[in-house]
């Protein structure tokens, strides 16, 4: 009877060792930041203004993963937050019009945060993005 015990004891510390946590979800830690937005005229050439900016989609790709593994709307202040994230690595990022974009598409800007311990908080800064009122 105790070479069972010990035995099925054995298995669940080998069981629950061998269950590697990979980046994402599930986690105490989080990444910050806010989004900084240039306000451009209608040729993309010139900054009329600039301001933090609420209300923008800000996504995250969890380790090597291409995918998008979650997306937020910055708040009040340009303020956003990814919560619950496991350790690893991250890219965060924005759609941004590309400056002296003659050819009127969007590029990407990103940032990458690496979480070393649970519970963590990473603040990635500013996400700077240009954007147009037209």
């Amino acid at each position: 009877m105790n070479k069972l015990i010990y035995t099925i004891s054995i298995l669940i510390c080998i069981a629950f060792g061998a269950c590697k946590k990979t980046e994402g979800t599930g986690g105490r830690a989080q990444i910050v930041g806010k989004v900084y937005g240039i306000n451009l005229t209608s040729s993309l050439v010139l900054a009329t203004d600039s301001a933090y900016m609420p209300g923008i989609n800000v996504y995250i790709t969890y380790g090597s993963n291409n995918t998008i593994g979650d997306k937020v709307e910055s708040g009040l202040g340009g303020a956003f937050s990814f919560p619950y994230l496991q350790p690893g690595s991250y890219k965060v990022y924005a759609i941004s019009k590309q400056l002296n974009g003659g050819n009127k598409l969007d590029t990407v800007i990103v940032k990458t945060a690496t979480i070393s311990q649970k519970g963590e908080t990473v603040d990635i800064g500013d996400l700077r993005i240009y954007t147009s009122k037209n």
